[in-house]
Parts: structure tokens; sequence; C-alpha cells
């Protein structure tokens, strides 16, 4: 189980990072390829934290079909 929270906590940091990077990275000395290599890392993260939150959606997803489909006796 992930934490939704401190996922979306990180990922608002990264994006913060990200546009940060964007406007600044034209700004220097190496034609930006420092700016290229961190925002190709923070792209990497971004897509992580993206891909855990997907995985956790996709379990709760099915055990909700497995609910649905298969409801305990006392419930009905």
């Amino acid at each position: 189980m992930t934490d939704t929270h401190a996922n979306m906590r990180k990922l608002h940091e990264l994006q913060e990072e990200f546009l940060d990077t964007c406007r600044k990275g034209h700004d220097a000395d190496d034609h930006g390829h420092t700016a290229f290599v961190r925002l190709s890392e923070l792209a990497d993260e971004i897509a992580g934290i993206h891909e855990e939150e997907a995985a956790e959606f996709r379990r709760l997803a099915g055990i909700a079909l497995d609910c649905g489909m298969f409801p305990q006796r006392g419930d009905r």
C-alpha cells in the first residue's frame, strides 16, 4: 500500500522543481546541459510516482470488482 498523501506532496515538489529548472535552465553557461540532465532525473521520479499510484489504484479496483462479483453471503 502506498502513502498517497506523501506521494502527492513529493509529486508537487518535483513538479515545482521541474518548472523552476525549465525557467532557469537556459541561463546556464553549459548550454543547458545540467538543466536537461536534471529535467530527465525529475521526469523519471515523477513517472515512478505515477506508476506506483496507478498500481495501487489497479489493486483497489481489483478488490472492488471481487467484492462486487463475489459478495459475502451475509451481505444480502
